[in-house]
């Protein structure tokens, strides 16, 4: 596991690394990790229209760069469950998505968030991408982890 704050402040490129199990392969991908904020709704055009997230909880957005290393297309709703985030007690947490927040509204496109939503990334070609995370109220340290894989800085 790797220090979410130590990698954005950082800039340093990762390789995640995982084996997809309806595809039978192993997948690598280049991304470096830009910011991690708590979502501030009032950003947020119609969020009335929210609908699958609780607005009312802790939701923060993780910003980052991606390249998909891979020889072909991958399917972004997969590689969307492999990033999780692990506090310092081990406790797991993966995305959340609604189709508002994450894809329709402006707010989506301004910060990335539809990038990763049902599209295949290409290869070779860099990405601006978001995901959401609902954490709880209180936490001292996070890290980046890879379910089913590996999360590493390149040298």
């Amino acid at each position: 596991m790797l220090a979410l704050k130590d990698l954005i402040q950082s800039h340093e490129w990762c390789l995640l690394t995982f084996h997809d199990d309806f595809e039978d392969e192993t997948f690598v991908f280049q991304i470096r990790f830009i910011r991690f904020d708590e979502i501030n709704f009032d950003d947020v055009d119609d969020f009335d229209e929210v609908e699958d997230v609780d607005v009312n909880q802790n939701l923060h957005i993780l910003a980052f760069e991606i390249v998909n290393l891979n020889k072909k297309k991958y399917d972004s709703d997969a590689l969307k469950e492999k990033l999780v985030i692990v506090d310092e007690e081990g406790y797991q947490y993966n995305f959340v998505e609604d189709s508002h927040l994450c894809s329709y509204s402006e707010y989506a496109k301004r910060n990335n968030l539809s990038t990763l939503y049902s599209v295949k990334l290409p290869p070779k070609i860099p990405r601006a991408a978001a995901l959401i995370y609902e954490l709880p109220e209180f936490f001292e340290t996070l890290y980046l982890s890879a379910e089913d894989g590996s999360l590493e800085i390149v040298n």
